[in-house]
């Protein structure tokens, strides 16, 4: 079950990745959008590369932390994505396949 758990919280760290690339460096919308957009977009990537250099999980209680990281980034992601208007449809479907 760790090495399940561990595959697919590394499948996203990848997405992930290549996916926040795509976003834009800065955005000009104004109010609490535009403070918070570069904040969130560098957490994206500070969290995933230290879910990265952590040790492969040896509990399940770790592995699902890690995953839980990932997935809170991935939705910050696609909720950026959203906002920016940024399509992330290839990095899904290249990532993801038919999963």
């Amino acid at each position: 079950m760790i090495d399940c758990i561990h595959f697919e919280t590394n499948r996203g760290i990848d997405f992930l990745q290549a996916a926040v690339t795509e976003l834009p460096e800065t955005v000009e919308s104004g109010g609490f959008f535009e403070r918070g957009y570069k904040r969130r977009r560098d957490s994206i990537l500070g969290d995933v590369e230290a879910v990265k250099i952590s040790p492969k999980p040896e509990s399940v209680d770790i592995a699902i932390q890690q995953s839980i990281i990932v997935a809170a980034s991935a939705t910050t992601l696609f909720y950026l994505a959203r906002e920016t208007g940024t399509p992330l449809e290839s990095h899904v479907a290249a990532t993801f396949g038919g999963h």
